[in-house]
């Protein structure tokens, strides 16, 4: 049998007006700028980015799909509320996905993935002693994305990219709004790297796990002590 053709590949497309109001309105939720049950108008959104209604429409609905935006027919578009409960929701099951995720790379990781993996940790510590908040955040997620890139799944990494953003999210909002602070330590990071170097995929898993179930934890007492 004759195989059908294969046909010339499209040329690659500059981002569409969608996608730039899509990344937008995205960075606005997520930072705090659009904050949580605030209305969003289209006319006020497009003239903030400059371009027409019919992108920015598309792209509420994409966040709405996302759980970013709360669209309902006939009613206001609203940014979607946060709640106390928001902080179990969503970590537990990113504990869950990259406590997985580490158990996975112990038999994949290389010696030069394990040293990035220890370059990573040593510039959180770097950033640790300087109380570098958001240089601790952005190295530390560096730290989690290296585990996720050296385990090789992909619907793992896109789990955990959407979930971050609602953390980032919440993160956000809640350190902007309560007079508290999150003990970011690398404890369970050296615990993993300790896991790798035995070829202990549990003891990895368990690591990142409690790295996450830490936070949550932490979280929540504050939020018991701010009420």
């Amino acid at each position: 049998m004759d195989k059908m053709p294969i046909p010339k590949s499209q040329p690659i497309k500059r981002e569409t007006a969608t996608d730039h109001a899509y990344q937008q309105i995205r960075r606005w939720l997520i930072d705090g700028t659009l904050e949580p049950g605030e209305k969003l108008a289209e006319t006020a959104l497009a003239n903030a980015i400059s371009i027409s209604r019919t992108p920015v429409r598309e792209a509420l609905q994409r966040l709405a799909t996302d759980g970013f935006v709360i669209m309902n027919t006939g009613q206001v578009t609203r940014v979607a509320p946060l709640y106390h409960d928001d902080v179990a929701t969503l970590y537990q099951p990113m504990a869950a996905i990259e406590g997985l995720a580490a158990q996975l790379m112990v038999s994949k990781i290389s010696p030069a993935e394990r040293d990035e993996l220890q370059k990573i940790d040593s510039r959180l510590t770097t950033a640790l002693h300087k109380q570098d908040i958001e240089t601790e955040l952005s190295v530390d997620r560096a730290f989690h994305k290296q585990v996720l890139a050296v385990a090789d799944n992909p619907y793992l990494t896109q789990f955990s990219d959407f979930l971050y953003s609602h953390i980032l999210r919440f993160e956000t909002y809640f350190f902007s709004h309560h007079n508290v602070s999150i003990d970011i330590n690398g404890r369970q990071h050296e615990a993993l790297l300790s896991a790798i170097d035995h070829h202990n995929a549990e003891a990895a898993k368990q690591a990142l796990t409690n790295d996450w179930l830490g936070t949550m934890t932490q979280i929540q007492r504050a939020q018991e002590q701010d009420n």
